[in-house]
């Protein structure tokens, strides 16, 4: 407080005001804000913890699912492979082949 001010010029609303916002609280108010603050911090870790487990849930179902799909066309396709034959080209077939590749490299659009 300046020197020059006495106590009774201060108005007092403003010192009334003035004690309720300087961050004195009571026993109580304390306690009360602290279980608030704690219960505040819980809830959070609580839905945090939640949604992680509910992601990491999700994504191994997900993980499975494609590896059995994986799984599953890898099958097909070595079932596919096992049925087919190797057949040797006639010097014919070859010949028809890349005349047809040729005539098609020079005539382009048809």
């Amino acid at each position: 407080m300046p020197a020059d001010y006495s106590k009774s010029d201060i108005p007092e609303d403003f010192v009334a005001a003035k004690k309720e916002s300087s961050g004195n609280l009571s026993a109580g108010q304390s306690q009360s804000k602290r279980r608030f603050i704690s219960k505040t911090v819980l809830t959070c870790l609580s839905i945090i913890s939640t949604a992680e487990i509910a992601r990491r849930v999700s994504f191994k179902a997900v993980k499975l699912e494609i590896e059995n799909s994986s799984l599953n066309d890898i099958a097909k396709g070595d079932s596919i492979l096992e049925n087919r034959a190797y057949v040797v080209m006639t010097d014919n077939e070859k010949q028809t082949m890349i005349t047809s590749l040729v005539d098609k490299y020079n005539k382009p659009g048809k």
